[in-house]
């Protein structure tokens, strides 16, 4: 079932790379939650609530214009083009804007990236875009429960940050290899600690 929305979505999508990194390595619970929910089509958007009870308004609490679809959430949102603009940046600047250009970015943005590529910490990356899927989540649902409008980039910051400083903090072992090798996202300071390039 999820299989054939995602189809309808991008028809030219290869249904595999849906699952192929579904369960990212040391990625966070939370984000590995959202993403089989995402993934399998579960999230219940303000569209879904509306069918289940008619006084839930369809539309978007972000950006109040249109209904708030799976598509809408995590993608279409005029609200979120900021963010996007600063994802893209982030990526572009650590692991490079040619590598960018293989893959449409609605799809990377929701599944992130299959296999190996050369050069690429594709551990990492996948790992900031799961965190970024995450905090677009939670800022709809402070706008939804909370009516709070909040910068979803600041959300990402916090959260990817602190799931970073836990892992380097706990002593992992080989977090070079799994984080600083292949990005310049993350940088090892003297002294101890880590730092960002977002």
């Amino acid at each position: 079932a999820a299989e054939k929305f995602w189809k309808t979505v991008f028809p030219e999508l290869d249904e595999k790379k849906i699952w192929e990194n579904l369960n990212v390595k040391y990625n966070s619970k939370e984000c590995e939650n959202n993403d089989f929910k995402l993934r399998h089509n579960r999230i219940f958007t303000k569209v879904v609530l509306h069918q289940i009870n008619c006084e839930v308004k369809r539309e978007c609490d972000i950006c109040g214009c249109f209904p708030e679809t799976l598509m809408h959430l995590f993608i279409e949102c005029e609200e979120l083009k900021d963010m996007f603009c600063k994802v893209k940046e982030m990526l572009s600047k650590n692991w490079g804007g040619d590598f960018l250009k293989k893959y449409v970015w609605e799809e990377l943005v929701l599944f992130g990236v299959s296999g190996k590529c050369d050069g690429v910490n594709v551990c990492l990356l996948n790992i900031v875009l799961s965190f970024v899927r995450y905090a677009i989540f939670c800022r709809r649902n402070y706008g939804f429960f909370d009516r709070k409008r909040v910068k979803v980039w600041g959300i990402f910051i916090s959260l990817f940050s602190k799931h970073m400083d836990m892992l380097f903090n706990y002593g992992m072992e080989d977090f070079d290899k799994h984080f600083v090798e292949g990005c310049g996202l993350i940088a090892k300071v003297d002294g101890g600690g880590i730092t960002y390039n977002f």
